[in-house]
């Protein structure tokens, strides 16, 4: 049966140490285990979700910034493809979501896991599924100190998988693995779930000071006509792509920096200098000038 924080820790010879709100920083500078999970309760298995909390704006980001994402081999996967794979790794009536370890500092290790972007290969991106979760800011950090913390998560997944129900692995990507949703490998090897290049994303390094200038020019808005790229007949404006991203993915909000991306990626917008390549920045500038087609909100930005 389904499997409690306290009962997982007891299975390694743990109690049961603290916990904190994701993105908070955990109190304690010794070695341990930590638990991720949707319970702040470490005694409850209230908290389960039937379905898999996918944030398909998450999904948008990592298929535009990891460059070598496959799924089952297949490259380019759309983000539905992408957030659908990840729902296969989902058990919907277990409350831990990952479980890790921290072989010098849990507060130093969990730290990293907070700050790592989805798609960056460091400090921490191995529980990078993790950070596709629409609940993310909702989850509980668990953990237990203790000076044997590789052993520790060992037993602690190999309880885990355990205790994992019959339903549950039947709606598994792979059934012989059901670790907790964002653990990818464990004590019986890896997961198979097809997904491989999630942490492959470039590092973008600072704008020079000429891209700047670019930039800043192309906040000002010129005639439809002025600019784009032929597609049949027509022209192919930057705020009409924007609109055209938008409304693929069913206008949910969307930040400046993934549209940039997304246009980018696409092609249909051609600048003078015979590129797609936009900036967060050049976004935002063309989103505030047709503010009477977009609606924004600090870096995000949908259709009115």
């Amino acid at each position: 049966m389904p499997t409690t924080i306290n009962a997982l820790l007891e299975s390694a010879g743990l109690s049961h140490s603290g916990v904190a709100r994701w993105g908070t920083p955990i109190p304690n500078d010794q070695p341990g285990i930590y638990l991720i999970a949707l319970s702040r309760d470490p005694s409850s298995l209230e908290g389960c979700l039937g379905e898999a909390p996918i944030s398909l704006p998450a999904v948008i980001d990592l298929t535009t910034r990891a460059s070598s994402l496959t799924v089952d081999g297949r490259p380019d996967p759309s983000p539905q493809e992408l957030a659908d794979r990840l729902s296969l790794l989902w058990l919907p009536d277990e409350v831990v979501v990952y479980v890790g370890k921290a072989s010098t500092s849990v507060r130093q290790r969990v730290g990293q896991y907070y700050t790592t972007r989805l798609g960056d290969r460091s400090p921490h991106a191995g529980g990078w599924a993790l950070k596709t979760l629409s609940v993310l800011p909702d989850l509980s950090v668990h953990w237990a100190a203790t000076p044997r913390a590789e052993l520790a998560e060992q037993q602690v997944l190999a309880r885990f998988v355990d205790g994992v129900s019959a339903r549950a692995r039947t709606s598994l990507a792979d059934s012989e693995h059901p670790y907790p949703f964002a653990n990818l490998e464990g004590p019986g090897g890896r997961k198979r779930h097809g997904i491989r290049g999630a942490r492959s994303a470039v590092r973008q390094s600072a704008p020079s000071r000429k891209a700047q200038d670019s930039a800043a020019a192309e906040r000002v808005p010129r005639p439809p006509a002025g600019r784009g790229v032929l597609t049949g007949d027509q022209k192919v404006t930057l705020h009409e792509e924007i609109a055209a991203i938008l409304r693929e993915h069913d206008n949910q909000w969307m930040t400046t920096d993934q549209l940039a991306r997304l246009v980018a990626r696409r092609g249909r917008y051609i600048k003078r200098d015979g590129t797609s390549n936009v900036s967060a920045f050049q976004v935002h500038g063309r989103t505030r000038n047709y503010s009477q087609l977009f609606e924004r909100q600090g870096t995000r930005v949908r259709l009115r």
